[in-house]
């Protein structure tokens, strides 16, 4: 079922149209920005940060791992650093968020969900009480302290799984399943702006295909909302700027060896596919997020013959179009999160590095910034 879950591990592991499809663009210069990597090196060894977020040009925080310990790094204005954790060794983290004031992390032990809440300089651990212990999680979307969502997949049950913090305890809120569905995973959620209201996407699974799935939380309920089902894809990141504008991002028929990027737009009332460049091979895009309207950045990476290489588009406005991305590691480079910096023209990026496994030494975490996106 958990389509989503097999296509990062893999890569850890081994590593009706609307617009024209826009060539490389030259404008936007990405760069890869040193970045910690604790823990010693040696064969089968994998760091990688799956998340980013950001509160302003000297708070931005990204969320991974190494060899069963979980780790956040803090952009300080100058430099990486690796923060201070509770416990880090009992719990995966797999999502990061802030609302610029509050920062909330995700993740999971053998037991519960587990979410870290950032007060003052420290952060705070603590367990989702009842959750099922068989879980996917994926994302979490934060409004306030007394609004956050925590969405993913359960095995124990054909629903996808979410949960809702209303400042004092959490509820499980499952959206709805389509009909026929053996399984529905939510990947991505993001609030509405200015409202208790969020929009999530992922993919559900029928007579063993994918298919794009999206809902919206009302404030009292899930509302199913209608996606582009042709061809199958799997929807992995989202971007919503109002109640009427949103983009999804992900990849096409999961089930084929090699994918293509899909792009989804909703304006208010329906998702329609939009039309996106891809490289040879494989094109997955994995996180999407805006500074406006018309200048907005998607991440993921391509698969191809020799290997994993990051993989950026961006929206003007009018067109997607390829961006040209440093590649530190020409064999084994791969984008899993993206975030704008409010109140600057910067984006984050951020992912794993390094030569496939096995090798003697392990691959490293990657984060990369666009100073003039």
């Amino acid at each position: 079922m958990r389509r989503g879950a097999i296509r990062t591990s893999v890569a850890l592991a081994v590593a009706s149209t609307l617009v024209a499809v826009g060539i490389a663009i030259g404008a936007a210069s990405w760069n890869t920005v040193s970045s910690p990597n604790p823990g010693a090196n040696g064969p089968y060894v994998a760091r990688y940060l799956r998340e980013v977020t950001a509160a302003s040009s000297k708070a931005v925080w990204a969320v991974g791992g190494v060899g069963g310990r979980s780790i956040i790094a803090r952009w300080t204005g100058t430099s990486w650093r690796l923060e201070s954790l509770p416990h880090p060794t009992t719990y995966t983290l797999r999502a990061i968020d802030t609302n610029g004031s509050t920062v909330w992390a995700l993740g999971a032990d053998s037991t519960s969900i587990v979410v870290l809440k950032r007060v003052g300089s420290a952060w705070q651990y603590s367990a989702i009480p009842g959750s099922p212990s068989s879980t996917f999680l994926t994302d979490l979307a934060v409004q306030s302290d007394k609004d956050v969502w925590v969405v993913g997949s359960t095995s124990s049950s054909v629903a996808a799984l979410a949960y809702h913090w209303n400042g004092t305890n959490w509820s499980s809120q499952p959206p709805p399943v389509p009909s026929g569905a053996s399984g529905v995973q939510l990947n991505r959620v993001e609030h509405i702006p200015g409202t208790s209201r969020v929009i999530g996407v992922g993919y559900y699974v029928k007579a063993f295909h994918f298919y794009p799935y999206a809902v919206e939380w009302t404030g009292s309920g899930w509302k199913a909302l209608a996606t582009a089902s042709t061809p199958q894809g799997e929807l992995d990141g989202v971007v919503v700027r109002s109640a009427s504008y949103a983009w999804a991002v992900g990849f096409d028929n999961p089930n084929a060896s090699y994918s293509k990027s899909l792009i989804e737009h909703w304006n208010g009332s329906r998702w329609q596919r939009v039309s996106s460049p891809n490289r040879a091979f494989g094109n997955y895009l994995m996180s999407v997020d805006a500074r406006s309207n018309s200048d907005i950045w998607a991440a993921g990476y391509v698969s191809d013959t020799k290997g994993y290489h990051t993989l950026a588009e961006h929206w003007n406005g009018s067109r997607w179009s390829l961006a040209t991305m440093p590649n530190p590691n020409p064999s084994f480079d791969l984008l899993f999160g993206i975030s704008f910096v409010p109140g600057t023209s910067t984006f984050w990026a951020v992912g794993t590095k390094g030569p496939a496994r096995p090798a003697l030494v392990g691959a490293t975490t990657l984060i990369q910034r666009c100073t003039s996106c």
